[in-house]
């Protein structure tokens, strides 16, 4: 269906009569519309906000270089010496509660590989190496991009010496913190 039409437009105000075509147009409620009290807490201006002071320079380039860079790097290193028959933390990162971490790989390294034992807690977990056993190469364990460490969280490597010789372990953790 076409409909034209000719004429000038006109803005059509609601206290006026309006007539289409030769039919008028009543108003629906006799009288008009009830008015409707306005509540005050409406009508006056919300309070000017004070606008926050803008983040200094070196705050806003931490925060592009984080963004850029799709996270923070982590990287922990530290060293063992000892010959203690309990266990010694060796390297720990912990995962600040408000962000997550990408774990993507733990090195580590000893002098004397038959008599280290390591013990590895990934989010809070031990990953049950076995310490019944000799490893006689320096051990390297990589992640993929998707193994995601909650917040609140750490990743603990702990080492400990069987018998009295000492031994001279490095540790390294390689992550991310989104």
């Amino acid at each position: 269906m076409v409909i034209e039409r000719t004429g000038v437009d006109e803005q059509l105000t609601p206290d006026e009569q309006q007539v289409v075509g030769t039919e008028v147009q009543q108003d629906p409620v006799p009288g008009g519309l009830p008015q409707i009290e306005q509540d005050p807490k409406r009508i006056a201006p919300l309070p000017a906000i004070p606008r926050a002071p803008l983040p200094e320079i070196a705050a806003v380039a931490e925060v592009e270089a984080r963004q850029l860079l799709f996270g923070q790097p982590v990287l922990r290193v530290n060293k063992y010496s000892g010959d203690s028959k309990d266990w010694q933390m060796l390297v720990r990162w912990d995962v600040p509660a408000e962000s997550t971490g990408d774990l993507e790989e733990i090195a580590l390294l000893s002098d004397n590989d038959s008599r280290t034992r390591y013990r590895v807690l990934i989010a809070n977990v031990d990953q049950a190496l076995p310490t019944d056993r000799d490893f006689t190469t320096p051990m390297n364990f990589k992640w993929a991009k998707n193994t995601v460490i909650p917040g609140g969280t750490s990743v603990t490597v702990e080492v400990q010496s069987p018998g009295e010789l000492t031994i001279n372990v490095d540790g390294t953790i390689v992550g991310t913190e989104r």
